[in-house]
């Protein structure tokens, strides 16, 4: 290696330890990977969300069958029904 590019070795780790970094992106390209980035991050959050949702209704529907958790969950069900048809 010629010495210049040592230097620039060292610098570039000197400034990593120091923790700055820089950034190489204009800040409109910058911004616009940010917001695509917080749009995918919000609808994976609202899939996942649905996803487990759904499997907990799931399962809930095929525990109605077991009889203490079945009685239970009926007895629910039928309170807020009950109480969503009262004016």
């Amino acid at each position: 290696m010629t010495d210049k590019s040592t230097e620039r070795v060292t610098e570039g780790t000197s400034e990593i330890s120091r923790g700055y970094t820089k950034v190489h992106l204009s800040p409109m390209r910058l911004m616009r990977n940010n917001l695509l980035g917080g749009i995918a991050w919000g609808f994976g959050v609202v899939l996942g969300g649905t996803v487990i949702v759904a499997i907990l209704l799931f399962l809930l529907n095929i525990l109605n069958g077991v009889p203490i958790i079945g009685e239970f969950i009926s007895n629910v069900i039928n309170s807020v029904s009950f109480y969503q048809n009262v004016p």
